[in-house]
């Protein structure tokens, strides 16, 4: 379907921007395969690096808080 393949590109792109979001957007599409063949591999990789991205957003919150910044 031309429709959802369109879909996986836009939150790929997404991700690629740094929106923390579609990555669980991305890990659903692929866990159950809207649009695409399922992977489960994949799907746990945008979940991991989610995660991941997380950590690092809030950590770098954290130090601008220390830092007397605000974000």
């Amino acid at each position: 379907n031309k429709y959802l393949a369109e879909r996986v590109r836009c939150y790929e792109d997404r991700v690629a921007k740094g929106d923390v979001g579609a990555y669980s957007d991305l890990a659903y599409i692929y866990s159950y395969g809207v649009g695409v063949s399922a992977n489960k591999e994949k799907s746990n990789e945008y979940l991991t690096n989610q995660k991941n991205s997380i950590i690092i957003h809030l950590s770098m919150h954290k130090l601008c808080i220390f830092m007397g910044e605000s974000q």
